[in-house]
């Protein structure tokens, strides 16, 4: 029997595009350029510039692999096992939420509302694969990075090693703000909690509703089992003057402004949008 005809990184990339399509992934093409530049090694133009070269049995046989798990809808993080964050190269796999580029506005926003970040001293809740504690930590900061799964925390740990910043972390396992009783006072306390409803879950991409880890998405009926205990509990962690900002989803940040201007416990409170225009954050200060 003959050996099947090998085919050029050009010919493979139009293949997968089009069982991509078919499969319904978004920015098929893109996704295509992305994997196979993975297995070779190489970045998109590199690739480009390789259309004619015949990329050897192994190369194919583990391009084939990764395009059959993208076609399941396997995010295309997942598959890479990497991630850019706010300028850092974290891992990433399914041990936690991916990163996305909201959440690299409210880290952002958790810097500029640091005096000097170089002495601060932060708190994230829910650090998943560690990206707001370390882009915080590689502006200086030192920062307890708690979650309620060991998966996130010992993923977050691999890539403070990696980035050698573990000097500037501690991690914590555990719920909420109960690893950070008796640990403060801080001068921030940022969060990306869950904030999905139950009831939203069917109505979830599959990449996100098959592939990421329920307990980083869904907090009870409402959304809120995780921001109003954030939002209630803060303050008893924060130093004089010290600042909470939370990610949010669609529609949350007005009720929890509101519940936080209610409260009395807040010098002031404040909704912010992300880079999409749209009201994602609450960010209140302690008297």
């Amino acid at each position: 029997m003959s050996e099947a005809p090998r085919r050029t990184v050009l010919e493979l990339l139009t293949l997968a595009a089009d069982y991509l399509a078919k499969k319904s992934v978004p920015s098929a093409r893109r996704e295509a350029d992305a994997l196979l530049g993975h297995v070779l090694g190489c970045d998109r133009l590199h690739l480009y510039l390789r259309f004619e070269e015949l990329p050897g049995p192994s190369e194919v046989d583990r391009f084939r692999e990764l395009m059959r798990r993208r076609g399941d809808r396997e995010p295309l993080q997942y598959l890479m096992g990497s991630v850019r964050f706010g300028g850092l190269a974290l891992a990433c796999d399914r041990r936690a939420l991916i990163p996305r580029p909201e959440t690299e506005d409210l880290a952002r926003l958790a810097l500029g509302l640091l005096k000097a970040p170089s002495t601060a001293s932060c708190a994230d809740v829910g650090t998943g694969t560690g990206c707001l504690a370390l882009f915080l930590a590689r502006q200086g900061a030192t920062v307890l990075a708690t979650d309620a799964e060991p998966g996130p925390l010992a993923l977050a740990a691999e890539n403070a090693a990696a980035l050698g910043l573990q000097g500037r972390l501690r991690f914590a396992q555990g719920h909420l703000l109960g690893p950070l009783e008796g640990a403060g006072p801080f001068d921030l306390l940022v969060s990306n909690p869950p904030y999905i409803a139950e009831g939203e879950r069917a109505g979830l991409q599959p990449e996100v509703g098959r592939w990421e880890p329920p307990a980083a998405l869904f907090a009870g009926p409402r959304g809120l089992d995780c921001l109003e205990p954030l939002l209630e509990g803060a303050p008893a962690v924060l130093a004089p003057g010290g600042w909470l900002a939370l990610e949010c989803g669609l529609g949350q940040p007005q009720g929890l402004l509101q519940r936080a201007l209610d409260s009395g416990a807040w010098a002031s409170a404040a909704t912010a949008r992300d880079s999409f225009e749209v009201e994602r954050f609450l960010v209140c200060q302690r008297p």
